[in-house]
């Protein structure tokens, strides 16, 4: 059980935070092919953020909490530190199966939790998050869709926004089909805020979401619907707090949880503030 609730509590973090950062992405992409709102003035009291753009020695140690409560009564509780860093490599190992245009060299994200390794990602120079390893199963792009609501202007505070994206999910050591993942969302930029964690002070913008996650895999299907909020640092576009609650559907045990998480920074060293390519930073409205 313990080992089952572990998991599912990575991917779900992996899901509330991945989710916020391509709405980022999202955004800025649409601001880019808008050309903004065709005024070269800003009123002052805008707020402009930069999307994180992943480069090779970044590191970010998080803290996560999460509490569980069982529909057999039982509850449990995890605290572990995770530690994200960044390098950059030539190529994808071929075992992913990826043929598509985006050519290297990639960022490659690994992904250890309490000193063990958890995860890769390998991500194109502009961003794109080519293959998502949790050492189970691995997703990729090419075998991915992404829709949502319809390109912005300009972004205000109080703005929501919709987003799907449907994954086929892969075996991790044979690279086999053997599921599939669905995530419908809904983000609404909410307010801009002071943060505090142990890495620091950071003026953010929050975003609050709600997801419907579905993830069938090897026959067996769990739901988990979440209600959480992210906060994202104005100046560096990487994200210091992540909380959220959630309802998850452990069909393989008979059983449901409800559980609550909180992701903060610890600690971090990042390098320059480079801008995605062909993307300008995200302006939220204030008036």
């Amino acid at each position: 059980m313990t080992t089952c609730c572990t998991h599912r509590k990575r991917r779900l973090i992996t899901c509330l935070h991945g989710m916020l950062i391509i709405l980022l992405i999202l955004i800025l992409a649409s601001i880019a092919a808008c050309g903004g709102n065709g005024s070269d003035e800003a009123p002052t009291d805008d707020i402009f953020i930069t999307a994180y753009q992943e480069r090779p020695g970044d590191v970010f140690e998080y803290q996560s909490s999460m509490e569980f409560i069982y529909s057999d009564g039982k509850t449990a509780s995890v605290t572990q530190k995770e530690t994200q860093s960044f390098s950059q490599v030539d190529s994808i190992p071929e075992k992913y199966g990826y043929s598509g245009d985006l050519g290297g060299p990639y960022i490659l994200s690994t992904t250890t939790v309490d000193g063990e390794l958890d995860g890769y990602e390998y991500i194109s120079a502009d961003g794109t998050e080519i293959v998502d390893d949790d050492l189970d199963t691995f997703t990729r792009v090419d075998a991915q869709t992404i829709s949502g609501s319809d390109e912005p202007e300009d972004v205000s505070l109080g703005d929501t926004f919709t987003f799907r994206e449907e994954s086929t999910l892969f075996d991790s050591d044979t690279a086999e089909e053997v599921g599939a993942r669905i995530i419908e969302g809904t983000f609404t930029v909410a307010e801009e805020e002071t943060v505090t964690v142990p890495a620091g002070t950071f003026h953010c913008l929050r975003i609050d979401l709600g997801l419907e996650i579905s993830i069938t895999e090897r026959g067996i299907t769990d739901t988990m619907t979440t209600v959480g909020s992210g906060w994202f640092d104005v100046e560096n576009g990487f994200g210091p707090k992540l909380t959220g609650t959630m309802d998850i559907t452990m069909n393989e045990f008979g059983l449901t949880c409800t559980a609550t998480l909180e992701r903060v920074l610890v600690d971090y060293e990042i390098g320059s503030v480079v801008q995605l390519q062909n993307l300008t930073p995200i302006r939220f409205v204030t008036l």
